[in-house]
């Protein structure tokens, strides 16, 4: 057990329960914030005298509106509106749908309890992760908070746990697909939830895009769709042993959610290889060329923020001879050619007969297989328009 004398403690979940770990700061009254990152997946736990006051999250799902809108609690349109009032004002989100009208004060409350209950949940799936507690640490809210007590929290999350390891030996994976039964297909009577699932099983999605569809809870939606199993109107019917599948064999339109997600967790492989495997379908889909280059202007974001900066100035690590034994499109031996050691990212990528997003995509090849170092500052600001 850690010392509780100590303002800072750091550590990897696979060595330390998630468990024992807010055990010890509800115990020990700490006051401060729970940085927990497992991958691209970053989470924020904010306590004081050992109560949840607070959590936040990088996952979609996870945020104030997407969470509203799986409840229920409002509409597309009314988020919209939030999120444009809230660019003017500042305002937090939750004030913002109060103001409108969508719910009361009581309601924001019980909204964010639900929020923050999910997203300490969603912890105890994870196999590991880093974390650090800052002692002391906490925003200067203007936001609405909430106090729960850790010890509820912890027995739920423990036993969300434990059942995910039955939940597992149906599915797997979050790649398996589904099917419904003649008696799915001939249900009635189904609640809302239970309709909207069924409806994007029909759509040959995998559990993976359904998940990103409903915008409900992982396990929440793990949960439902076993028991969907188990009732007899669902079944696996495709990649139960969790391979992935070949992303060009996809549906576009789920192809298109996969993409979204490794943006929000900013996998740039994978958003790299989802782009390649749509682009070339994207002018045989309704509205596709529109969805596709916002994902490019997206993926062009991400490697700015982290990978490559505008500022930096490339130089050639290979000698000449290795480079003319190096196999190069007419495209990359352009940008190659151009590289003099004293201009930076931004003027090559102005000057470059290809794309913003395709001249840094030729970059990324070129640091992978050593052929280039970037030098110079690393102030970000990419180029726009």
């Amino acid at each position: 057990m850690p010392d509780s004398s100590s303002s800072q403690l750091a550590g990897n979940l696979s060595t330390m329960s998630l468990a024992d770990l807010l055990q010890w700061l509800c115990l020990g009254r700490k006051t401060g914030t729970l940085h927990l990152q497992n991958g691209r997946v970053r989470k924020q736990v904010y306590l004081h005298e050992g109560h949840l006051v607070s959590a936040g999250s990088n996952i979609s799902r996870e945020r104030l509106g997407q969470f509203l809108l799986h409840h229920g609690r409002i509409t597309d349109g009314d988020l919209r509106a939030a999120l444009s009032a809230q660019a003017s004002n500042n305002k937090p989100l939750g004030e913002i749908f109060c103001d409108m009208g969508l719910m009361d004060q009581a309601g924001l409350i019980n909204i964010l309890q639900l929020k923050a209950e999910e997203t300490i949940y969603d912890l105890f799936l994870w196999e590991e992760g880093n974390f650090h507690f800052n002692a002391g640490e906490l925003p200067d809210w203007s936001v609405t908070q909430i106090r729960l007590d850790l010890t509820g929290l912890i027995m739920e999350g423990v036993r969300r746990k434990d059942e995910m390891g039955l939940i597992r030996q149906t599915l797997p994976s979050n790649r398996v697909r589904l099917a419904l039964t003649d008696r799915g297909r001939n249900a009635s009577g189904l609640e809302a939830f239970d309709r909207s699932l069924l409806e994007l099983v029909q759509r040959k999605l995998s559990v993976s895009g359904i998940c990103s569809q409903s915008r409900a809870p992982e396990f929440v939606l793990l949960k439902r769709i076993h028991d969907l199993i188990e009732q007899g109107l669902l079944s696996v019917v495709e990649d139960g042993s969790g391979r992935q599948l070949p992303l060009d064999q996809l549906p576009f339109d789920e192809c298109l959610q996969h993409c979204h997600s490794f943006l929000e967790d900013e996998d740039l492989p994978a958003v790299v290889e989802c782009l390649a495997s749509l682009r070339p379908r994207a002018g045989e889909e309704s509205g596709g060329p529109a969805e596709v280059e916002r994902l490019v202007t997206s993926a062009t974001e991400l490697i700015y923020s982290t990978m490559i900066s505008p500022n930096l100035v490339p130089k050639m690590k290979r000698s000449l001879d290795t480079l003319v034994s190096m196999t190069f499109s007419a495209e990359e031996g352009f940008v190659v050619s151009s590289i003099d050691g004293t201009t930076d990212i931004r003027s090559l990528v102005q000057i470059s007969p290809v794309s913003e997003y395709d001249t840094l995509l030729i970059f990324r090849r070129l640091l992978d297989e050593g052929v280039i170092d970037l030098t110079g500052t690393a102030d970000i600001q990419p180029r726009r328009g």
